[in-house]
């Protein structure tokens, strides 16, 4: 059974006599959730968790105890200041958001020959891509493909406009002057160069343990796939979370995202521009991602409502959810910026 026909199916509920009193059932906020993750193996697999009241909180470590551990005799009176330091930590915080998608169907649709229902699972399924296209571009990117957004303490979490919650290049980059990014090129050099299996080693050492997942484009993975094959390596896959089989790196399996652009022009301050500058190439990312430090918190799990008709023209619905994405520890991931073939 495919996405439109399980909306369908929910549509036409014989206990309902309207699609709104059936709109307003649990089920059909199911069925819209599943179809966020249809074919969908980087949402399903990104970590969600419950959130409460405005913003997700957590304590980072900030400044490490400056006094060492010792070897300490028997009779050693280890309550001496001497042997203590406190380290320091300081609140962060990341304020949900809403992501909101909005449809309607006209009356006219109702007088020509297609079925109403019909009509609305078209704009329901067609709405809910949107929706999905919408989160996964703010996961990656942000409010902004470029990387040199640096948001006040009091909105940590939020990308230029306040409004829309940072994306995992934006995070990586506000984290210590971006210690966590690693270039293909040496640092502060304009444009990017090949991609090397040595930097892809390189970018998942930069990670405190072992990532769980390398995000990149479709082109990206290619480049990959060809740089195994040259070394006369295999090509492995791994199954995850929804029964995916994904292409994997030193068994670390390959997420491909359609809003990872290959677009990027890397500039001589480590900022990345979304159009060319000079005469810089384009290039691209590729991300490093630990999903115990990298995952979303969920103040409203996604969810659809009927809206009251204020016309005979049209039937409207909309389609929302309260969200921030989290990087609790930006040690445990990484950027490798300016790949290209």
């Amino acid at each position: 059974m495919n996405q439109k026909e399980r909306i369908r199916k929910v549509l036409s509920s014989s206990n309902s006599t309207s699609y709104i009193a059936v709109l307003e059932q649990p089920e059909i906020d199911k069925v819209i959730a599943d179809l966020v993750d249809w074919k969908n193996p980087l949402r399903q697999n990104m970590p969600r968790v419950k959130g409460d009241g405005k913003a997700y909180r957590c304590l980072r470590r900030t400044a490490v105890a400056t006094t060492a551990a010792y070897w300490v005799a028997e009779t050693t009176t280890t309550t001496a200041t001497s042997y203590m330091a406190d380290s320091s930590f300081a609140l962060y915080e990341w304020l949900y958001q809403t992501l909101w998608a909005a449809g309607r169907v006209t009356r006219k649709y109702q007088a020509i020959g297609r079925s109403f229902k019909d009509i609305l699972a078209e704009e329901i399924a067609d709405r809910v891509k949107d929706f999905r296209n919408v989160e996964d571009h703010t996961m990656i990117a942000g409010s902004s493909t470029g990387t040199s957004l640096v948001p006040s303490t009091a909105s940590y979490g939020l990308g230029l406009t306040g409004s829309i919650p940072s994306g995992l290049g934006e995070s990586i980059n506000m984290y210590n002057s971006a210690s966590q990014q690693v270039y293909t090129e040496a640092a502060s050099t304009t444009g990017g160069t090949s991609l090397t299996l040595t930097k892809l080693d390189e970018l998942i050492d930069q990670c405190k343990g072992e990532p769980d997942a390398l995000i990149m484009s479709k082109k990206s993975r290619r480049i990959v796939r060809a740089l195994l094959q040259v070394s006369q390596r295999f090509v492995n896959t791994v199954e995850v979370k929804g029964g995916f089989q994904l292409m994997a790196y030193d068994n670390i399996p390959i997420f491909v995202s359609t809003n990872m652009s290959d677009a990027e022009y890397l500039q001589s301050d480590n900022s990345v521009e979304t159009s060319q500058q000079g005469s810089e190439a384009a290039s691209s990312s590729i991300y490093a991602v630990n999903w115990d430090e990298f995952f979303v918190a969920e103040l409203t799990p996604i969810k659809i409502e009927p809206l009251a008709r204020s016309s005979s023209q049209y039937d409207t619905f909309e389609i929302y959810s309260d969200l921030v994405f989290v990087l609790r520890d930006p040690l445990a991931c990484a950027r490798l910026l300016g790949c290209m073939e």
